[in-house]
């Protein structure tokens, strides 16, 4: 099993660079696009030059990374519900592995995927042994931000486990973790603020919700619902975009029963129909890339906005045809198994069982984000499926029993300093 491990580990860090079509946009400095990788591109470009080698070394630090917090991961929540060496090594190989396909990606998605990783090995040791991680479960919370925006799960997921623990435990310090998440999120948007400022001279930053809310209605859409729009500039950005939409067979009229096809058609929607549309009519070249961004976000809601109101029921239609065609088996599995733990662990006290209940809650958080903005590509929907599984058999090992030679913080939830973990009552 070590040498499983090893080999998975080299076989990461021999991974090429692979440069996406949304790696420009970081190399850019995209106002659409947090801060924190578009930097980072620009350190590496610094330090290794403007060449090939530049990516060469990131890929290989997103890699190690990887590698790293895998371990971490394993390392951690191994030895809080006593598993042997060789379990360990299994955690680390299941959540490695999949890294083969995208941790040499230039985007954000392998160090999130990092970030995410840290995150549950620091949370689920705090659960299960009682460890105050709250300070740095929240810093990660804002990094993740300014990694990822779509990461806007996390600070969620994290203020629904303190506020539920404030409110049934009646425990101060879990309001003082919400104080502190509050800072942190407002720190977030100071330090995205400033960035704006200084780079493109407007605190405010841009948003690509309008474009994308606008892209999902145009594959429902027909052309009588133009009369829903009262700005007449929307309204024809509206119709032209539709006679685009329907002349490239992007719209729901030409589905071809295939479960990929609105996936397919959303990215023809965004980037050859609706970005291109915005472009011809929103002149912004002296307000800036931000400027130019943020007038085109807010044209497309001016559009997408009323369209929305005129066809709820045509909107809601879509969320659940696309739920039906990722897996709806699966996450109906996710959630009964996450609330039969949960009563598990209210009944029983079983720290093991509210771990696995929070990591349901954080699957579909995650899945939430990504139905109402975009698609259940792998790449999206991969960390919070794969720390699930990973969870879900750390926790069902723990639970058939302790494990020979296993050392252990705290097999089965024995707390450190007579702490009591997040979500579990005085027993």
């Amino acid at each position: 099993m070590t040498a499983c491990s090893v080999a998975t580990a080299m076989a990461l860090l021999a991974l090429p660079p692979e440069i996406q079509p949304d790696t420009s946009s970081y190399l850019a400095h995209s106002p659409e696009r947090a801060p924190l990788y578009p930097y980072l591109l620009d350190l590496f470009r610094a330090l290794f030059g403007q060449g090939a080698g530049a990516w060469t070394w990131l890929a290989r630090a997103q890699t190690a990374s990887l590698a790293a917090a895998c371990a971490f991961f394993a390392q951690r929540l191994g030895r809080a519900l006593g598993l042997s060496l060789a379990w360990r090594h299994a955690l680390f190989l299941l959540l490695a592995l999949p890294g083969l396909k995208f941790a040499a990606a230039l985007l954000t998605e392998p160090l999130g995927y990092v970030l995410l990783l840290v995150f549950w090995a620091l949370l689920a040791e705090q659960v299960l042994t009682g460890r105050d991680r709250r300070v740095w479960l929240c810093a990660f919370c804002g990094l993740g931000l300014l990694l990822r925006p779509q990461f806007v799960f996390l600070p969620v997921f994290l203020g629904v486990i303190l506020l539920l623990r404030a409110l049934f435990r009646r425990d101060g310090a879990s309001l003082v973790g919400l104080a502190l998440l509050a800072l942190v999120l407002a720190g977030v948007v100071a330090v995205r603020g400033a960035e704006n400022q200084a780079r493109y001279g407007t605190f405010s930053t841009a948003s690509s919700g309008g474009v994308h809310l606008l892209s999902s209605l145009l594959y429902i859409a027909a052309a009588g619902d133009a009369a829903a729009i009262a700005d007449p500039v929307a309204r024809q950005l509206f119709l032209d975009a539709l006679a685009q939409a329907q002349a490239r067979r992007l719209t729901r009229a030409t589905w071809d029963k295939s479960r990929a096809h609105f996936d397919v058609a959303m990215e023809g929607l965004v980037f050859d129909v609706v970005r291109p549309a915005l472009s011809q009519r929103v002149a912004a070249a002296d307000a800036g890339l931000a400027g130019q961004a943020r007038l085109e976000d807010s044209l497309a809601m001016s559009a997408a906005a009323p369209l929305l109101a005129h066809m709820p029921g045509r909107f809601i239609e879509l969320l659940a045809r696309k739920f039906y065609d990722g897996q709806p088996f699966y996450y109906a599995l996710i959630v009964m198994g996450g609330l039969l733990a949960l009563g598990q662990g209210l009944r029983d006290g079983s720290r093991p069982c509210l771990l696995f209940a929070m990591a349901t809650l954080h699957s579909c958080l995650s899945y939430g984000v990504i139905l109402l903005a975009g698609v259940y590509s792998l790449r999206y929907i991969l960390p919070a499926e794969a720390i699930l599984l990973a969870v879900a058999v750390a926790v069902g090992l723990s639970l058939l029993g302790p494990q020979e030679g296993a050392d252990t913080d705290a097999a089965r939830g024995t707390t450190s300093a007579g702490a009591t973990p997040v979500g579990t009552r005085a027993r």
